[in-house]
């Protein structure tokens, strides 16, 4: 029931943001939001678990994993 509202709250999301702004628009009515929703969804419910940031830390936590793996990263000399 949970990832049903998901879709529907992704899709009725971006079916909002298609009427709002002018560049964002989907070809084939309310079907095409729906399934972009879909594959929004899952890979949501997918991705959230592996990355490993949602399992009941708080955000300070996360925040500071997701500081200390960008300080882990090697930078050329251009800083890029």
């Amino acid at each position: 029931m949970r990832i049903l509202v998901t879709i529907l709250a992704n899709a009725l999301a971006l079916f909002l943001v298609s009427r709002i702004l002018e560049g964002f628009t989907f070809e084939g009515g309310l079907i095409a939001p729906v399934i972009v929703a879909l594959i929004l969804t899952v890979l949501n419910f997918i991705l959230k678990p592996l990355l490993g940031f949602y399992h009941g830390r708080s955000f300070f936590d996360r925040a500071q994993r997701l500081h200390s793996l960008l300080g882990q990263l090697s930078f050329g000399s251009d800083g890029l």
